[in-house]
C-alpha cells in the first residue's frame, strides 16, 4: 500500500500490507500526505512528520502520535478517540468536528488550532498550549489544568465539569453555552469576556484572578475554602 502526496501524487511511503491499521509508521516523513478517510486505527505515528497532511475523516482511534508534527494538518471529522498525542505539534491544525474523546494531548502545541465543534469529552490536555485556539461550540469536559488558553475563543462551547485549575485564560472569550461545575482554582482570567451565570455552580479559590468588575458570587460561583489544586 502506498501513501501519496495530497497535491503532487508522489509516493511518500510504501507499506507492505493491505491496510494501515496498526501500521508502524513512527518517524516517517509524510509531509502533505493524503490520508483522508484511511483506517489508521492503532497505527504508530509517533514522531512522524505530518505537516499539512490531509487526514480528514480518517480513523486514528488508539493511534500513537506522541511528538508527531501535525502543523497545519487537516483533520476535519477525524476520529482520534483514545489516541496518544502527548507533546504533539498541532499549530494551525484544522480539527473542526474531530472526535478526541479520551485522547491524551498533554503538553501538546495547539496554538491557533481550529477545534470548532470538536468532541473533547474526557480528553487529557494538561499543560497544552491552546493560545488563540478556536473552540467555538466544542464539547469539552476535559482536563485543561495548567493549560494556556490565552485569547482562545470558547463561545458557545460546553465546558461543564472541565478542569481549568491554574490555566491561563487571559483575554479568552468565555461566552459559553454551558459551564457548570468547572474548576477555576488558581486560574488567571484577566481580561476574559463573557463570564456570567452560565458558570453557576463552578468553583474557585482565593488564588483565582477574575476580570476587573466581575463578581463570582453574584454569578453563582462557589468559593472553595480548602481546594485540592493539582
Amino acid at each position: 500500500m502506498e501513501v501519496r502526496h495530497r497535491k503532487s501524487g508522489a509516493v511518500l511511503v510504501h507499506v507492505d500490507t493491505d491496510t494501515l491499521s496498526g501500521a508502524d509508521l513512527h518517524g516517517c516523513r509524510l509531509v502533505g500526505a493524503d490520508l483522508a478517510g484511511r483506517d489508521l486505527a492503532g497505527a504508530d505515528l509517533s514522531g512522524a512528520n505530518l505537516r499539512e497532511a490531509n487526514l480528514s475523516g480518517a480513523d486514528l482511534s488508539h493511534a500513537g502520535l506522541s511528538r508527531a508534527d501535525l502543523s497545519a494538518a487537516t483533520l476535519r471529522g477525524t476520529n482520534l478517540e483514545n489516541a496518544c498525542l502527548v507533546e504533539a505539534r498541532l499549530p494551525d491544525a484544522f480539527l473542526q468536528d474531530a472526535v478526541l474523546r479520551g485522547a491524551d494531548l498533554s503538553a501538546a502545541h495547539l496554538l491557533g488550532a481550529d477545534l470548532r465543534g470538536a468532541n473533547l469529552r474526557g480528553t487529557r490536555m494538561v499543560g497544552a498550549n491552546l493560545a488563540g485556539a478556536d473552540l467555538r461550540d466544542a464539547r469539552i469536559s476535559a482536563d485543561l489544568s495548567h493549560a494556556n488558553l490565552e485569547g482562545a475563543n470558547l463561545q458557545g462551547a460546553d465546558i461543564c465539569e472541565t478542569n481549568l485549575e491554574r490555566a491561563n485564560l487571559r483575554g479568552a472569550n468565555l461566552h459559553v453555552f454551558e459551564g457548570h461545575l468547572v474548576r477555576f482554582h488558581g486560574s488567571d482570567l484577566t481580561g476574559a469576556t463573557g463570564l456570567g451565570v452560565s458558570l453557576g455552580s463552578s468553583r474557585y479559590d482565593d488564588a483565582t484572578i477574575w476580570p476587573e468588575g466581575f463578581d463570582p458570587i453574584a454569578n453563582g460561583l462557589d468559593l472553595d475554602a480548602n481546594p485540592q489544586v493539582a
